[in-house]
């Protein structure tokens, strides 16, 4: 079982309990891995990603969350800060 296969069946079980937050950060790391596929298959390269592909999406979804929880913390938002900083725990 590949990284994207845990990540859908995560993804149905957090739609099973109900967990929104939890389901919408799996949903964009689908998306976000799917985009790349597609850069891939543009650079005539085949379809699926290598789990290690898929790592360096992951990374690169949290590394993205960490600055913004830099930059909403500067500007003061604790509660967008917050929202990111959750988002970072599931990714």
């Amino acid at each position: 079982m590949g990284l994207v296969d845990t990540i859908t069946r995560d993804m149905r079980e957090a739609m099973r309990s109900g967990s929104e937050r939890r389901l919408s950060v799996l949903r964009m790391m689908l998306a976000a891995i799917h985009n790349r596929e597609i850069e891939k298959r543009a650079s005539s390269g085949p379809d699926a990603l290598s789990d290690e592909e898929v790592l360096a999406v992951l990374r690169s979804e949290a590394k993205k969350r960490r600055d913004s929880v830099a930059q909403f913390e500067e500007g003061r938002r604790p509660d967008l800060a917050q929202k990111e900083s959750e988002e970072i725990a599931v990714v």
